[in-house]
């Protein structure tokens, strides 16, 4: 099913929630997602395959040159609200970034991606797997709230809970993230199952 550009999205009040799974398919047609972390590589983002681009960066004075640039090659955007610099965490942050043409919001919050998802947006859940107890808070977490995405860190140990996050919840979309080298690495994760993987390194953007 065919739906609005973000810029549209963000200017209708009360946009519907968009389809279930929409993100998961949107990602695994090119399932390395670059996460972009310096104005330096803009333009490699910009030239990268994936529709998608992870934005980690941003700040009140840069958002519109980044957005500006990606949007004109037709990507996706997802801005890390956590890391965007002179933006609160709250639903009037994500009421500023759906204005300003943003595709979707990561957080480690569910309150923000609840919003986010309120505005029509992509919601992306970061969640870190440091230990047993982490992978079990982060799988109940998910009966108050479903997002779009999970991404989960690091992305090594991602594949060990993918039984269980399918089991119950099939339509979310995984992407991993944190300690990816290369190509080969992103490759056999893909192939163990996650969606997507988020890299920072430039030079395997393009390499999908």
């Amino acid at each position: 099913m065919a739906r609005p550009q973000p810029a549209r999205r963000a200017a209708i009040a009360n946009v519907p929630r968009h389809d279930p799974g929409e993100f998961r398919a949107l990602v695994r047609s090119f399932p390395i997602i670059p996460a972009l972390r310096a104005a330096d590589d803009l333009a490699r983002a910009a030239a990268s395959p994936s529709r998608v681009i992870y934005l980690l960066a941003a700040g009140l004075s840069t958002l519109d040159v980044y957005l500006q640039q990606l949007r004109a090659t037709d990507k996706e955007v997802m801005v890390n609200l956590d890391l965007c610099a002179g933006l609160a965490r709250d639903a009037e942050a994500v009421a500023y970034l759906a204005a300003s043409g943003c595709a979707g919001v990561i957080s480690t919050h569910t309150d923000v991606l609840s919003a986010a998802a309120g505005r029509g947006l992509y919601a992306i859940q970061r969640t870190f797997m440091i230990d047993s107890e982490s992978v079990g808070s982060s799988m109940r977490s998910l009966r108050n709230f479903v997002p779009d995405a999970l991404e989960l860190l690091p992305a090594p140990v991602a594949p060990r809970i993918l039984p269980r996050l399918r089991e119950k919840y099939p339509l979310v979309a995984t992407v991993g993230g944190g300690l990816i080298g290369s190509l080969q690495e992103a490759d056999s994760l893909v192939r163990q199952g996650l969606d997507a993987v988020s890299i920072g390194n430039p030079d395997l953007w393009s390499l999908q």
